[in-house]
């Protein structure tokens, strides 16, 4: 993405400072309030959101995580900006951050005051933290734990929001509270019925025999760019890609278990509810691909 004119490229700000951009108004001080009181993002999680990997000074599949916003947000009935206003907004922040460094970029757009009003859409870009990069590194251990619904039960009760990237993440942040109370760093999302769905912030990704898997967005799992990515560029592993329904126990014999997302690239799962899973011999050539740095 080529910077935009009015993206202020010659101002920049150490890599150790968060950044907040707000459309319409461009790069403002981090602690500028930003958000009304009855802003229904605050009051009831009510808006969307897509986090990024900036690296080289461009938030990487800027495209499809834009995509994956209006489809978000046509689920809500979220009325978003234009993607020109959007894909300034994300230019202007990146282009004043540090050159070179690598962050996460993190778009929000909430349904704005109670009262009514237009949508409030704004930017952060911030450092990876340590512990995103320590996990890259030496890989998690997970436990598993159920979301309460039938595997099938999402696409078939739209209201529950499967598949939609909203501000509504109490759950998934009450889920890996749970997982640290436990001593693991995160968690895997199981169906009543006893399927492996998705972790909270990212997509399970495993390997079977010669087939890169992950599990079909039918269950209502949030559709991963991270693993998109990965599975569009299987076969320059030498695999082909799937989507199939998989049970935990099943994971134990892989040819390799990750979770993806857009921060922390790819992240070896190393322990499943005090299972140890070997290190994969492919971790590295699917890093590679990625081009996360470790």
């Amino acid at each position: 993405m080529e910077p935009l004119p009015g993206s202020s490229p010659e101002v920049r700000h150490p890599a150790a400072e968060q950044l907040v951009a707000v459309l319409g108004r461009g790069v403002v001080p981090a602690d500028t309030p930003i958000l009304r009181a009855d802003d229904l993002g605050v009051l009831r999680g009510d808006g969307v959101f897509e986090t990024m990997h900036v690296r080289d000074g461009k938030p990487w599949l800027f495209d499809e995580h834009l995509a994956r916003m209006v489809g978000s947000a046509r689920r809500m009935d979220l009325p978003l900006p234009p993607r020109d206003a959007m894909l300034k907004l994300a230019a202007q922040t990146c282009a004043a951050w540090e050159p070179g460094a690598e962050a996460a970029l993190r778009l929000v757009c909430t349904r704005g005051p109670e009262s009514g009003g237009p949508v409030t859409c704004y930017a952060i870009i911030s450092p990876v933290a340590p512990v995103t990069l320590r996990a890259r590194r030496e890989g998690i251990r997970v436990v598993t734990a159920t979301l309460g619904f039938a595997a099938d039960q999402r696409s078939r009760a739209p209201w529950l929001l499967g598949g939609v990237k909203s501000l509504s993440y109490a759950v998934n942040m009450a889920s890996q509270r749970w997982a640290a109370s436990q001593g693991r760093e995160d968690v895997l999302w199981l169906s009543s019925d006893g399927y492996a769905l998705e972790a909270p912030t990212s997509t399970l990704v495993w390997l079977s025999g010669t087939e890169l898997c992950t599990v079909p967005t039918t269950t209502g799992v949030l559709p991963g760019t991270t693993a998109g990515y990965l599975l569009d560029r299987a076969d320059e592993l030498g695999w082909r890609a799937g989507t199939r329904m998989v049970r935990p126990e099943e994971l134990v014999a892989a040819g390799g278990v990750w979770l993806t997302s857009s921060v922390r690239g790819l992240v070896p799962v190393r322990e499943l509810d005090g299972t140890e899973l070997a290190w994969s011999r492919h971790t590295d050539a699917v890093r590679e691909l990625l081009g996360f740095p470790v």
